[in-house]
C-alpha cells in the first residue's frame, strides 16, 4: 500500500526492480491517496473481514520460515493475534512503565495467549480473520492519538475487544535492510518518547468515554 503523496507519479516513482515483480506470484502495488503512514500496512487489508493478514515492515528481509511460524500458531490460536516479536507490557505501582522499560524477552511465554503482549510489527503479525471493526480504522482518531505509533494503536483497540496476543517464538533469522535504519521509527517512538505520550493520549481517551482496561 502505497500513498501517492510519497510517490506522486505513482509507477514512474518506483524502481524498475519493484515494477519488474508486479504481478506475479500474487505481488501488486496499491495505490492510495491519504498518507497514514505505518498504518497504511494493515488498515486497507483488515478491512476484508473474512481474510487472515499478516503484516510485515517493509525494511527487513525475511526469514523463509516466517509465514509458516505465523500459520502454525493461528492454526493454535485461531483467535489470537500471533507475533514473531513481543514487548510485554509491565507496570510501576498502579501506572504502566514507560514504554522503553517494557520486557522485551518473552521467551517464557511461547505459545501462550496473554493480553500483556504487545505485538511488534518489525518480524510480522498475523491477525486472524473478524478481529478487526470500525473504530480499528478511524482515521481521525488515528492522526490524533497515534500517528505514527501503528503497534501501540492496534494494541489498544485489542484490549478493548478482548484479543490476546500469543509469541510465537523467533525461528529463523530476519535481516534489517542496510541504510533503512537512518530515518526509523524507533528512534523517535521509543526513546525520543512519542511512544509514552501516545499511551497517555490513548488511556484518557478511555477515562474520558468511562472505559478501562
Amino acid at each position: 500500500w502505497l500513498s501517492t503523496e510519497d510517490f506522486p507519479k505513482q509507477w514512474d516513482d518506483l524502481p524498475k526492480s519493484l515494477k519488474s515483480i508486479n504481478g506475479q506470484n500474487g505481488f501488486r502495488v496499491e495505490w492510495v491517496n491519504e498518507n497514514l503512514k505505518s498504518h497504511k500496512k494493515y488498515l486497507y487489508s483488515l478491512q476484508n473481514r473474512d481474510q487472515i493478514v499478516i503484516t510485515v515492515d517493509d525494511d527487513t528481509y525475511y526469514d523463509d520460515m516466517m509465514v509458516s511460524t505465523l500459520m502454525e500458531s493461528y492454526r493454535k490460536h485461531p483467535y489470537a493475534v500471533s507475533a514473531r516479536n513481543v514487548h510485554i507490557i509491565t507496570r510501576q505501582g498502579e501506572k504502566l512503565s514507560p514504554y522503553e522499560g517494557w520486557a522485551q524477552s518473552a521467551t517464557e511465554f511461547i505459545g501462550v495467549e496473554r493480553m500483556d503482549l504487545c505485538a511488534i510489527g518489525v518480524n510480522g503479525i498475523l491477525y486472524p480473520p473478524y478481529c478487526g471493526n470500525e473504530r480499528w480504522f478511524n482515521r481521525e482518531q488515528i492522526k490524533k492519538f497515534a500517528p505514527n505509533q501503528d503497534d501501540l494503536w492496534l494494541k489498544f483497540h485489542e484490549i478493548i475487544d478482548g484479543i490476546p496476543t500469543v509469541y510465537t517464538g523467533m525461528e529463523g533469522q530476519d535481516q534489517v535492510i542496510e541504510g533503512s535504519q537512518e530515518s526509523a521509527l524507533y528512534t523517535e517512538n521509543g526513546k525520543g518518547g512519542a511512544n509514552d505520550s501516545c499511551i497517555l493520549g490513548l488511556l484518557d481517551e478511555l477515562k474520558n468515554n468511562d472505559r478501562n482496561i
